[in-house]
Formats: structure tokens, C-alpha cells, sequence
């Protein structure tokens, strides 16, 4: 399979002479030539989101100063919208014209706000909007209120990705961290979208959320799961992902995973000392305590050892089984603690736990042992 092409690759000289065009359309006395010379300057030493900055940077070199007049000739330039089925702006020689919107555009609130509609359809301003929320939240939460009425799902999409809390690649917005309520009104407004492209977004947005305020979350999922209208269920499951694979008790009881009812015939863990590398082989037998069958999320938190001493949790899924009255099975999980270059193994002593709906049911102890230098 052919390696992917580095997306920071997609600003080269093809797409700046393209960006360069679509700027003379706008005001025809734009060098195109010195436009993509300027533009192609210290490129490649650049990665994605400096070329961004950087060719926003020559964007505003090459345009009238003045704002809005810039923003009016362009709006009247632009390239036709992305088709409104819900599928990604991908166009992304216009990421620049985005980050010039918000860089020279912050004293020119209106002129913006106009430039980030257009520009969402066609590649989407989920960053261009946030130092507008930053800068003056409740006139922003205003414009965005609006276009969550909004016929195109760009626009719509984009009132609960550009409000997102910890928007990856984006910077966070410390006061949705702090009180989430501004922007749940929005995602409430939303949630009945009939676009997957929109529900994803919300679904994500409540997830963000679920990291500073997981019983907030699960308050709001918990209301829409009994609401059940549209594919409310399917954000849901989304939104809680997080919160499930923590095992929160909360996150599962709103999916149907109660409190079980079940008790461990069995609980080992092989082989007890075993070197980075190897295999640890966990095998439970459980015997179900219900007259009724039960939906079982089950778990096993490994406490590893860390630089310090302490011992720090990492969730490896087991599986999600039904358990029938009375019921008992044998499951058996293998995990490979190889090393990887995300996570650094220490010795001692390490624990599994197994975590069923969220309660811990047991857990059992190994040593880890580190191979000697240059041992396979």
C-alpha cells in the first residue's frame, strides 16, 4: 500500500498559484507571480499548521488593507459551495484565507462573521472561530445561535465544532471548560439535526464535555436517551465513548449496563512474572445472581508501574456480553505487553483489575521484568 502523502504536502506551488488566482478574481490588481513567490518562500521547511500561518501572513500582504473591503471583493470570488449532503469541505487552499480571518479580522466583527460563513462550506472555520469566542464570547454564542438555524449543515456543523472545548488541534476555550451551559444550549438546539456530519459534531462536543463534567454529561445523554427521537440513541453511544471505556457507572446505567449481578467463580492472571515482551493471559468465570439477563460492558484496568513508584491505570476492553438467568461462562483475554513508543514499562508490581458496568470485581497482581539490553 502506497504511503499517504503528508497533508502539510497539500500547500505546495500548484495550490498557492490556485489561492494566488482566486485572490486576483477578487481584486485583479494581485500579482499571482509574486503572490506564489512570496508564498513558496521557506515552505518546506514548514509543517502544516506553520504553512497555514505563514501563507495567511502573505495573504494579508498581498490584499487592500482594508478589511471588509478585502472580505466583500473575496466573498464575491469564492469558489462554489460544497455540495449540502453533509459531506467534509476538503478545500483546503482555503485554510489560509480562514487563518487570515482570524488574525486581521478581529477588530471587524461583522465583516468576520460574514467571511466565516461563506468560507465554512468550502473548508471548514472550526478554528477561524474560536478567537472570536475568546475575544467576545456572548456576541459570538449570539451569531452562532443563528446559524444553528442555518439551511447548510457547514454552518451548522460548524456552531458545535467551533465551540468545542478542547477542540483537537484547536486552542481550548477555558470558559466553556469552566461552565459548559453556554455552548449545551447550542448543542440542544442541534441535537435533532438530520445530518450524521452534525450529529457527530455534537456527539463529539458532549464528549469534550464529559471530560471536565462527566455528571453533566451524563445528565444531558441521560435526558436524550429517554427522548429517543431521531438518532438522539446513536449520539448518545457517541457522546459517552469516553466515559465508557473509563467504566463510569453513570455513562453504562444511561446505556443499559446496571450495577451486575454476578459473582467470580474464577479470576486469574498468568503468568505471574513475566518480561516486557510477553503475553498476559487473564481467564474469569462468571456466574450470573439475576433472574433476568443482563448487559455486561467488561474491562481490565491494568495499574502499571510508573517512573515514580505510583501505579497509573490504562483500560484494555474485554468484551460486552449478554448474560443469561443463572448463567455462567469462562472468558479469556489475551494481552501483549510489547513495547511501544507511546508507553515506557518499569518493573515491580503491576494490577489487573476486572471491571464489570463499571464496579471493580476483583484483581490480581504479576511482576514485570525488563529484558537486559540488547536481549530480543
Amino acid at each position: 500500500m502506497a504511503e499517504q502523502e503528508p497533508f502539510k504536502n497539500a500547500f505546495n506551488p500548484t495550490s498557492i498559484a490556485a489561492l494566488g488566482q482566486l485572490l486576483a478574481r477578487a481584486d485583479p490588481r494581485i500579482d499571482v507571480e509574486a503572490f506564489v513567490a512570496e508564498g513558496c518562500e521557506g515552505l518546506t521547511d514548514l509543517e502544516l499548521k506553520d504553512r497555514v500561518r505563514h501563507l495567511a501572513t502573505v495573504v494579508s500582504h498581498h490584499v487592500v488593507p482594508d478589511f471588509p473591503r478585502a472580505v466583500s471583493a473575496l466573498l464575491a470570488a469564492l469558489p462554489p459551495r460544497t455540495p449540502a449532503d453533509g459531506s467534509d469541505p476538503i478545500d483546503f487552499v482555503l485554510w489560509p484565507l480562514c487563518h487570515w480571518v482570524q488574525t486581521c479580522g478581529l477588530d471587524h466583527f461583522e465583516a468576520s462573521m460574514e467571511a466565516l460563513e461563506a468560507l465554512t462550506p468550502r473548508f471548514s472555520a472550526e478554528f477561524a472561530i474560536r478567537p472570536f469566542l475568546d475575544r467576545e464570547p456572548e456576541r459570538t454564542l449570539a451569531v452562532l445561535h443563528r446559524w444553528a438555524a442555518s439551511p447548510d449543515p457547514h454552518v451548522r456543523r460548524l456552531v458545535s465544532e467551533g465551540s468545542r472545548p478542547r477542540l483537537p488541534w484547536g486552542a481550548r476555550l477555558p470558559r466553556f471548560q469552566r461552565n459548559p451551559s453556554e455552548t449545551l444550549a447550542l448543542l440542544e438546539r442541534l441535537r435533532l439535526d438530520d445530518q450524521r456530519y452534525v450529529q457527530r459534531s455534537v456527539a463529539n462536543h458532549l464528549n469534550d464535555i464529559s471530560k471536565d463534567h462527566p455528571e453533566v454529561a451524563v445528565e444531558v445523554a441521560g435526558r436524550w436517551m429517554e427522548d429517543g427521537r431521531g438518532d438522539l440513541p446513536w449520539i448518545v453511544r457517541h457522546a459517552l465513548r469516553g466515559l465508557v471505556k473509563a467504566g463510569h457507572p453513570g455513562a453504562l446505567a444511561v446505556l443499559g449496563f446496571g450495577p451486575p449481578q454476578l459473582t467470580i467463580e474464577h479470576f486469574t492472571v498468568s503468568p505471574s512474572e513475566f518480561e516486557v515482551g510477553g503475553t498476559l493471559i487473564i481467564e474469569t468465570t462468571l456466574r450470573s445472581g439475576s433472574d433476568h439477563p443482563q448487559s455486561l460492558v467488561i474491562d481490565y484496568p491494568i495499574h502499571f508501574v510508573k517512573a515514580n513508584g505510583k501505579r497509573s491505570p490504562k483500560v484494555f476492553k474485554g468484551s460486552n456480553r449478554t448474560l443469561k438467568p443463572n448463567e455462567m461462562i469462562t472468558i479469556k483475554r489475551r494481552i501483549a505487553l510489547r513495547p511501544v513508543s507511546t508507553r515506557r514499562y518499569y518493573v515491580g508490581e503491576h494490577k489487573v483489575e476486572i471491571k464489570i458496568n463499571g464496579v471493580t470485581l476483583g484483581e490480581r497482581a504479576f511482576d514485570l521484568r525488563i529484558p537486559p539490553p540488547g536481549q530480543p
